[in-house]
C-alpha cells in the first residue's frame, strides 16, 4: 500500500544479507509515515552495513525475485497489505493487537 513499500522490502532483504534484516526492519517502520528512498541508505549506514554489499543486494534478480514472488502471493491471498491476519483458514479483519490477543484467547478455551 506504500508507495515504497516494493523497495523497502528489497532494502529489507538486503539488511538480512548482512544479518541485520530484524535491525533494519525496526527502523524502517519507525520511519514508515515521512519515509523516503534515501532513507534506504541511511538505515544501512546506521546499523553499519556494507554500503556497497546493501545496494548491490537490494538490485540483485533474486531480491527482485523475491520481494515479486511474495507480492503476487499477497495478491492470489486477497491480502489487502501487512499484517494480514488468519485463525483457522478464517481471514480476520482485526482493529488492533488487542483483538487478535482476544480471538486467539477465545479459539484456545
Amino acid at each position: 500500500q506504500h508507495p515504497l513499500a516494493f523497495k523497502a522490502a528489497q532494502a529489507s532483504l538486503a539488511a538480512e544479507a548482512q544479518g541485520k534484516f530484524w535491525a533494519y526492519k525496526e527502523k524502517l517502520f519507525a520511519r514508515q509515515e515521512n519515509l523516503k528512498e534515501s532513507d534506504f541508505e541511511a538505515i544501512a549506514q546506521e546499523l553499519n552495513l556494507d554500503l556497497e554489499k546493501f545496494k548491490k543486494n537490494m538490485n540483485q534478480d533474486e531480491t527482485l525475485s523475491r520481494v515479486q514472488q511474495d507480492l503476487d502471493d499477497a495478491k492470489a491471498l486477497n491480502l489487502p497489505g501487512t499484517p494480514s491476519f488468519f485463525l483457522d483458514g478464517l481471514k480476520l479483519e482485526l482493529n488492533s493487537f488487542a483483538d487478535l490477543e482476544k480471538l486467539v484467547a477465545e479459539k484456545l478455551r
